[in-house]
């Protein structure tokens, strides 16, 4: 996957998914807290690199998915707050970059 793709595209379309989808269908049933807690622990479990429990080459790691989880409901408290998709893509986005030039 392209640097670019991973950056701008990337998460657009996962907060679309998690926040706009998961987590606003959460909030209908339950507390707004419960909701951003459930789908940030969605969010960080597929950032679990489950691929490197199979080749040797590749290291196991559970750090990308426990900053994932912060991540995520830094996220979901902006979408919650904000009642808006945008700032939680520009966290997002700010997110991938940085994590690209660091």
């Amino acid at each position: 996957m392209s640097v670019i793709a991973s950056i701008l595209v990337v998460p657009v379309t996962e907060e679309l998914f998690f926040r706009k989808y998961i987590q606003d269908g959460l909030t209908i049933n339950y507390k707004p807290y419960q909701a951003i807690i459930f789908t940030s622990i969605l969010f960080a479990f597929i950032h679990i690199p489950f691929i490197s429990l199979f080749y040797d080459f590749m290291d196991f790691s559970f750090h990308r998915s426990y900053i994932t989880l912060f991540g995520g409901i830094i996220s979901g408290t902006l979408f919650y707050k904000s009642k808006s998709i945008i700032p939680s893509i520009m966290f997002h986005l700010f997110w991938n970059l940085t994590s690209y030039i660091v």
